[in-house]
């Protein structure tokens, strides 16, 4: 945990953005009346965007939290009934301060867990949230063109989450490029989370040129249409042009993980955006490169999908 950093964890189409409580920023490279408009496309009422955004950021002024860093295999030897007292929740804010301290020590002490303390009161965010308010009725959201042109890929990748791609693609126009289809073999489960066995299923994925013309931008944009033919829901993912021509390669692309992963993955599921990569039961630690998976490693791993 970074010190002095809120992350914004709460919020789904805000999941990654962060607040600097010692600068009062979002971001190094993007402004906060920029960061406003995406807030804007998130909450496109003014009483729900207090409710949901400017009071939770409020509540932790003047708030300490301590993030436990456990030793190695810390919790290998531990049966269930032994878990609580380390990872249960401690609200050290109700607790008298000299009593925090002990509790810290004596787990330095006895288990060799020692703590990052972020003290949140460096930064009044109240301020800040009034300066948001008051930004928030001139906003406007983010035009296309305007996303296209973020300089910030993760800024840029949480404002296109906010954007319906299929009515953006269908206003500017595109051209199918190619066509693949595939047979895929996913688990299926009851509402009630029971595993019914594997079920197979076609999906049809397009590679797309979307026309950037209307943007006033030199350089075509590239999607990709993914089809399945058995409840004839789609979905559409951004790729880059130098998988235009191979859409099995193209989907895969989308799926980049560290080099050091890829050997002991087991599963993939997917969910739109949202992946999950399971390694068994090996812990391993990320690291290294980030790099796409070929179409024969994605198909293979891929067990489930919404």
């Amino acid at each position: 945990m970074e010190k002095g950093i809120i992350n914004i964890t709460s919020i789904e189409a805000l999941k990654g953005l962060k607040l600097d409580l010692n600068t009062g920023c979002f971001y190094d490279d993007v402004e906060n009346k920029d960061v406003m408009k995406l807030l804007k496309q998130v909450f496109t009422n003014k009483a729900r965007f207090k409710s949901r955004f400017v009071d939770l950021l409020n509540s932790i002024k003047d708030r300490i939290d301590a993030f436990p860093n456990f030793p190695d295999k810390f919790f290998d030897n531990l049966g269930e009934d032994d878990y609580y007292e380390f990872v249960r929740y401690i609200d050290y804010n109700k607790m008298p301060y000299e009593e925090v301290e002990a509790y810290w020590d004596k787990m330095e002490k006895e288990h060799g867990i020692t703590y990052d303390i972020q003290d949140n009161s460096v930064f009044e965010c109240e301020a800040l949230m009034n300066e948001l308010l008051d930004m928030y009725d001139d906003a406007t959201p983010f035009t296309y063109e305007e996303a296209f042109k973020i300089e910030n890929e993760e800024f840029q990748a949480m404002v296109f989450g906010t954007i319906d791609i299929v009515d953006m693609i269908k206003e500017l126009g595109s051209e199918r490029i190619k066509t693949a289809g595939k047979r895929v073999k996913h688990k299926d489960f009851s509402v009630s989370g029971e595993f019914l066995g594997m079920k197979e299923y076609d999906v049809v994925y397009e590679t797309h040129k979307v026309d950037c013309n209307k943007l006033g931008l030199e350089e075509d944009a590239y999607a990709l249409r993914c089809w399945c033919t058995t409840t004839d829901k789609e979905h559409w993912l951004w790729i880059e042009d130098q998988y235009k021509d191979d859409p099995l390669e193209a989907v895969a692309s989308t799926m980049r993980v560290h080099e050091n992963i890829i050997p002991h993955i087991k599963e993939i599921k997917r969910q739109g955006d949202i992946l999950l990569v399971e390694t068994g039961d090996v812990d391993i630690k990320p690291e290294g490169e980030m790099v796409p998976l070929t179409a024969e490693q994605y198909f293979g791993f891929l067990t489930a999908q919404s």
